[in-house]
């Protein structure tokens, strides 16, 4: 068969395996004796893109300013038509947030409120590089915080980490490399009945470039997810994940912790109509069930297996605590996390209460933040995923407080 030099060769259902640009802190490139013994844990981090409402994500329905301030967006309070669904007697889910109730009752699911950083700005775009990076207010870090954070890890290999995603996030951004794909099923080499040459010719190419080492990982990461007979397999019995996102995504993601590859870190970015300026409700009506069907249907899919997992949800910033003029919320700044799996002690909501009195809002129109978010991965890596020393994940940071997570 002759080789036709129009044919082209790429990766189909995946972007690329990412390799990190530039150079890299110190913290980041030493490998020390801290490296993690607990090489079956795993940290999967869902980031909701848009800026999800957290006053009506876990209502603070105790708040009497909360009901002055929401107005006709406020969820009526427990035991009424479409109210609250009460966590304590202070704070409740969103109704259509329901089905995480029985994982909060079993003691697996924590909320945390008042999360984020007043460095982090109120842009979309600007927020969620300094979540990614891990170091809000200083764009020139060169990796992002995910990746520092598998490089503390034993294991894994080039499936350490993994991001459902069209290109590579900055969480991952370093030196090692990282699978990012739009679906793992897919991870391959594409050609139309010309697959074999494809891959002869592309591990030629490759064979005695700079980029060998790229090129020996490609096809590492190939044969893994192409021939691991668990990747094909269906969610067990009675698991259901929606079609929408982040439904197909935490379906995989499932799949491949319940395969044992070895895969360490996963990130699952989601869009969505979470940016709620206007028609709130409406939004919510379609990404909260969603959101709440995929989560539930991820920790039973699991098994016992979600106990090597801690999944944190989270989201670059929260909304205004005052409704606009067009049915929604405008950019804010505290939000609400929730974190479940692994040794995770749920069935409670954490953090600091700032209150929602005009005084006690940050700059009078935002959830005041009580916690860092980088004090949340900080408590997963140092409880969860057995990192002695968290702090150096996070340059810059020196005034980590304790979450309480896991107890």
């Amino acid at each position: 068969m002759t080789f036709d030099p129009s044919r082209r060769v790429f990766l189909k259902g995946a972007s690329v395996l990412a390799l990190g640009v530039g150079g890299a802190p110190s913290d980041f490139l030493t490998r020390t004796a801290e490296a993690a013994t607990r090489s079956d844990r795993v940290l999967v981090h869902v980031f909701l893109r848009g800026g999800l409402d957290g006053l009506n994500t876990v209502t603070p329905y105790g708040d009497p300013e909360y009901y002055s301030l929401r107005e006709h967006l406020a969820i009526p309070r427990p035991g009424r038509p479409g109210g609250v669904v009460a966590l304590n007697d202070h704070f409740g889910l969103h109704p259509l947030l329901e089905p995480l109730k029985a994982l909060y009752t079993e003691g697996r699911l924590a909320a945390i409120h008042a999360v984020g950083n007043y460095q982090s700005t109120r842009s979309h775009f600007s927020a969620q590089d300094f979540a990614e990076l891990g170091t809000p207010g200083v764009r020139t870090t060169t990796t992002g915080h995910l990746a520092r954070i598998a490089s503390r890890l034993e294991g894994g290999g080039v499936l350490k980490s993994l991001s459902f995603s069209a290109q590579r996030p900055l969480s991952l951004l370093g030196p090692d490399t990282a699978i990012v794909a739009k679906s793992i099923e897919g991870f391959d080499l594409a050609g139309a009945g010309w697959r074999s040459e494809a891959e002869r010719r592309v591990r030629h190419m490759y064979a005695n470039s700079p980029l060998a080492s790229l090129g020996r990982d490609i096809f590492s990461a190939i044969e893994v997810l192409q021939g691991t007979p668990a990747l094909k397999a269906k969610p067990r019995d009675g698991v259901t994940y929606p079609e929408g996102a982040p439904g197909p995504s935490l379906r995989q993601t499932a799949l491949i912790i319940n395969s044992g590859i070895g895969t360490r870190s996963i990130f699952v970015p989601v869009g969505g109509r979470y940016d709620t300026h206007a028609d709130q409700i409406e939004a919510h009506s379609v990404e909260l069930p969603l959101l709440a069907q995929a989560l539930v249907a991820f920790a039973r899919d699991l098994g016992p297996n979600l106990d090597k997992v801690v999944v944190l949800v989270t989201t670059e910033f929260g909304r205004t605590a005052a409704v606009n003029g067009s049915g929604g919320t405008d950019h804010g700044t505290g939000f609400c996390a929730l974190a479940f799996g692994g040794g995770v002690k749920g069935g409670r909501v954490l953090g600091d209460w700032p209150g929602l009195k005009k005084a006690q809002l940050f700059e009078e129109r935002d959830l005041a933040v009580t916690t860092d978010y980088r004090d949340l991965f900080m408590d997963v890596a140092k409880n969860h995923l057995g990192i002695a020393d968290p702090l150096p994940l996070y340059p810059g940071y020196n005034k980590a407080k304790p979450v309480g997570l896991f107890g």
